[in-house]
C-alpha cells in the first residue's frame, strides 16, 4: 500500500516539479535513506518518507526485472551458462539489497512515527501483533485470505499513521537545551 501511495506521490512530484527536480530527489532520498539508515533519532517528513519508499522501490523493481528476464532468457536457452551466472549474481544481489533494508526501514518509521507525535510503542505493538497473529493463525488455519486480511489490517494503521502530517511537538528532547537534560530539571 505504501509503495502504491508513494507512486502516485512520485508522479505528482514529477507532474508538478519537473524531471531534473524529480531525478535529484531520488537521489537525495536514497541517500538520506542509506545514510540514516542506522539513525532512530530525528524526524522524517511525509515527503521525504514517501520519497524514499519510491526510491527503494524502484531500486528492487530494477532489480527483480533483471532476474526475470535472465530467468526467461534462460528458459529459453541452455539453462545455464553465461545468463545462468548472471541470474544468480542479480538473485544474490536482490536478497543482499532486501536484507540490508530491513533496519534503515525500521529507522524511518520510528523516525516518521516521532514526526506524526505517534509513541514509538505503536510501532512495535503493530509489529509484534501481526507477526503474533500470521504465526497463530498458521497454526489453526490454512486460509490464505484470513491471513492477508489481518495483515492488511496492520498496514492500513501504518498507512495512516505515516500519511497523516506532522505534528509540533513542545517537549521534543532535540528542542530542550542541554544543561536543563544534564542538570535533570
Amino acid at each position: 500500500m505504501f509503495l502504491i501511495i508513494a507512486i502516485f506521490y512520485g508522479l505528482n512530484v514529477l507532474s508538478t516539479e519537473g524531471f531534473a527536480t524529480f531525478k535529484s530527489e531520488m537521489g537525495k532520498s536514497w541517500s538520506e535513506f542509506w545514510g540514516q539508515g542506522f539513525d532512530f533519532t530525528g524526524r522524517t517528513t511525509r515527503r521525504e518518507f514517501l520519497l524514499a519508499c519510491l526510491s527503494v522501490l524502484v531500486r528492487l523493481l530494477v532489480i527483480g526485472c533483471g532476474v526475470i528476464i535472465l530467468l526467461a532468457l534462460m528458459a529459453n536457452g541452455d539453462g545455464g551458462g553465461f545468463l545462468g551466472a548472471i541470474g544468480g549474481i542479480l538473485g544474490i544481489i536482490g536478497s543482499m539489497l532486501f536484507i540490508a533494508l530491513i533496519v534503515p526501514t525500521l529507522a524511518i518509521f520510528v523516525r516518521r512515527y516521532r514526526d506524526v507525535g505517534v509513541s514509538i510503542w505503536v510501532f512495535i505493538l503493530i509489529i509484534i501483533l501481526s507477526a503474533f497473529t500470521s504465526a497463530l493463525l498458521s497454526a489453526f488455519t490454512s486460509s490464505g485470505v484470513i491471513k492477508l486480511v489481518v495483515g492488511l489490517i496492520g498496514e492500513i494503521i501504518n498507512l495512516v499513521i505515516c500519511l497523516s502530517p506532522s505534528k509540533k511537538v513542545e517537549n521534543d528532547l532535540q528542542n530542550i537545551p542541554q544543561n536543563v537534560l544534564q542538570n535533570g530539571e
